[in-house]
């Protein structure tokens, strides 16, 4: 148990025990796969052991997380495919304690202070999926035109499914507690790039564009993961993100990269250019108070344009750009395909 855990941790830097129970024989591929889909009840009635057995790898599966100084993270499994999204169930008797621990994942992750500073230093890999929903959003909000709903719903779904497969999302923050600020560089990784560039070689102009909007949404989604870590770890809240080249000098994109010292997942080249191409590097302001006037950074909120975080920007002069509105956007446009 404790190789399938160390493997698991290697290859997405989190272990999570439906992973784990397929490492071990007890789960198969296919069986797991049909639960997600809804075609069985509860997880345990496709395990290939007794309760008491199943009892015995979630208690080592919780030992080990400890002993290794995992982070448990509690997630939520919801029925894959088309129609509603319905909560998935883990356990034969449905018990909560039981159900919450089948959906934490041990996080593997790494703090340190930087030398000379009182700043922090923190790397994670994310696991990053969209929901159906999530997934229906996307749809509407790229308008994906010159596609019937169906088959474009279909085709966004397989599309994602080849992406997450390909990502490997890795993100690097440095957190100044004192300034109330973070320098963070987030990255999708070489093999969606390489996907991509697969995609246009064949001559998939459509496919490219829906997979640089997915990653585009897949990048927002990281950064508000990486909130909520700077929040469970350091106690401060995300309340702007200040991008160099919009609403900060481009020039400012090599001081981000120099807080880490080259330990980065992501390659500055000349001309400001990121390698992986699905990345992006910018800043943080935080704030030791929840903010009170929205729950999310957002750019899809009606009080935006109204919000005091959104329009102050008292610290660096500008309005912040949110998520949405900066996060890297795809060359193609959806005109091109009416």
């Amino acid at each position: 148990m404790n190789a399938a855990m160390d493997r698991l941790c290697r290859q997405h830097g989190y272990a999570a025990p439906v992973d784990v129970l397929m490492e071990l024989g007890i789960l198969t591929r296919r069986e797991y796969e049909d639960w997600r889909f809804g075609r069985v009840d509860y997880l345990e009635r496709v395990c290939h052991a007794n309760l008491n057995k199943l009892s015995t790898v979630m208690h080592q599966i919780r030992v080990y997380g400890i002993k290794k100084g995992l982070r448990p993270s509690v997630c939520t499994y919801r029925r894959w495919g088309k129609g509603r999204s319905v909560p998935l169930r883990f356990s034969k008797s449905g018990d909560a304690g039981i159900e919450r621990w089948y959906a934490t994942h041990f996080v593997e992750e790494k703090m340190m202070k930087k030398a000379g500073s009182d700043s922090t230093i923190m790397e994670y890999r994310l696991h990053l999926v969209l929901t159906s929903k999530e997934l229906e959003e996307t749809a509407e909000k790229y308008h994906f035109s010159g596609m019937d709903v169906r088959t474009g719903m279909e085709e966004l779904q397989g599309i994602h499914e080849m992406l997450c497969k390909a990502a490997d999302c890795r993100t690097v923050c440095m957190v100044e507690k004192e300034k109330r600020e973070a320098a963070a560089v987030l990255t999708l990784g070489a093999g969606v790039d390489a996907l991509q560039e697969e995609y246009q070689k064949q001559g998939l102009l459509m496919e490219a564009y829906l997979m640089d909007c997915l990653c585009r949404e897949l990048l927002r989604k990281g950064s508000r993961a990486l909130d909520e870590r700077i929040r469970e770890r350091m106690n401060l809240y995300a309340i702007r993100y200040l991008f160099p080249g919009q609403n900060l000098p481009l020039e400012e994109m090599e001081r981000i990269f120099l807080c880490f010292d080259g330990k980065v997942p992501v390659k500055l080249h000349p001309g400001f250019v990121l390698i992986p191409r699905q990345s992006v590097a910018y800043r943080i302001v935080l704030s030791d108070r929840e903010p009170e006037t929205c729950a999310d950074i957002c750019a899809d909120c009606v009080r935006r344009e109204s919000c005091e975080r959104y329009t102050s920007g008292e610290r660096y002069g500008n309005r912040e750009k949110t998520v949405d509105d900066a996060f890297p956007n795809t060359d193609l446009q959806p005109s091109e395909f009416h």
